[in-house]
Parts: C-alpha cells; sequence; structure tokens
C-alpha cells in the first residue's frame, strides 16, 4: 500500500517542495477493507494485544521468581 501511496503522492507534488494541495490529497483514492474484515482485523488484533499482555505478565512473574531463586540459592 505504500508503494501505492508514494506513487500518488509524487504525482501530486508541486514545484521542488514536497507539499500536496488540500485539493490534491481530496482527490486521491485509497482502498479500505469491507466493514466486515475491518471488525475480522479489529477481532485478531485485540486477541494478539491480549496474548503479549499476558506474554509481558508471565515475564515479569518469570524474572521475580529467578531474583527470588537467585537471592536464596547461598543461604
Amino acid at each position: 500500500m505504500s508503494n501505492i501511496l508514494k506513487n500518488t503522492v509524487n504525482h501530486m507534488v508541486q514545484g521542488h517542495f514536497l507539499e500536496i494541495s488540500g485539493k490534491e490529497l481530496a482527490k486521491a483514492r485509497i482502498s479500505l477493507p469491507s466493514i466486515t474484515e475491518q471488525k475480522n482485523i479489529s477481532k485478531v488484533l485485540f486477541k494478539l494485544d491480549t496474548i503479549i499482555t499476558l506474554q509481558k505478565q508471565e515475564i515479569d512473574n518469570l524474572k521475580k521468581l529467578k531474583q527470588f531463586l537467585l537471592q536464596n540459592m547461598f543461604i
């Protein structure tokens, strides 16, 4: 998608500066997935965020356990 947008922007720029007028930007067409597909993508991303959060919590718990075990190893 970024290559398409880059090519579109390159055709819209004016002069030596990379700037796009509001009028030109309003003409740009950007493809979006259907609402159903957007909702499905959102569900997947939410599940991934949940998994990442749980994994971070597990890592924190394991670090605490490691710290505890190291402190008590030589007592």
